[in-house]
């Protein structure tokens, strides 16, 4: 009876010491964690964005990304979504005349989604404007002047963006 009453009384005090040490020494831990995370330079984004790339963004535009020429990286991405239209599609036009050919409500030869649903339809409308403004608004600026303002996170935000448009043109069905 002695040992049993010697061991719970063992175990009691370890559970004593053990939750004094939680208590003290957990919130130092967390606040050591914490200084160590603050004092480390913000996380470089060309890590975290090989996650979020398509194959196609990847391959023609995250090398100028991760060297910094960031115009080049995002003048590539959209240039490398309208090469994907027009493989998959095999017409060979460029701008609004590809993507109003290829995406036609009447006779498209890519399609979004489902046109028999209004919903359907809404959504190849909508990326059908998408997809021009991306070449109006993005490709064009780009293509036409060597001036820009773009940074490291602008450009990542452009690439995550061409990202989704080119795993929407390759998930697009045939028409």
């Amino acid at each position: 009876m002695k040992q049993v009453t010697e061991r719970f009384q063992s175990s009691k005090n370890n559970t004593v010491i053990f939750q004094e040490l939680i208590n003290d020494l957990l919130p130092r831990l967390e606040d050591s964690v914490d200084d160590y995370y603050a004092a480390r330079p913000a996380a470089d984004l060309s890590s975290v964005m090989l996650d979020l790339l398509h194959a196609v963004i990847l391959e023609s535009s995250y090398e100028q990304f991760r060297s910094g020429r960031y115009r080049d990286a995002v003048l590539n991405s959209v240039v490398a979504i309208f090469d994907l239209i027009r493989r998959r599609s095999g017409v060979d036009k460029d701008g609004a005349q590809l993507i109003g050919e290829v995406f036609s409500l009447d006779a498209p030869k890519l399609i979004f989604s489902e046109l028999d649903t209004e919903s359907g339809k809404n959504d190849q409308k909508g990326f059908i404007q998408i997809l021009q403004g991306a070449y109006l608004g993005i490709r064009n600026p780009k293509a036409h002047s060597l001036v820009s303002d773009l940074d490291q996170s602008k450009a990542a935000q452009y690439l995550v963006f061409a990202s989704l448009l080119a795993r929407r043109v390759s998930e697009a069905k045939l028409g």
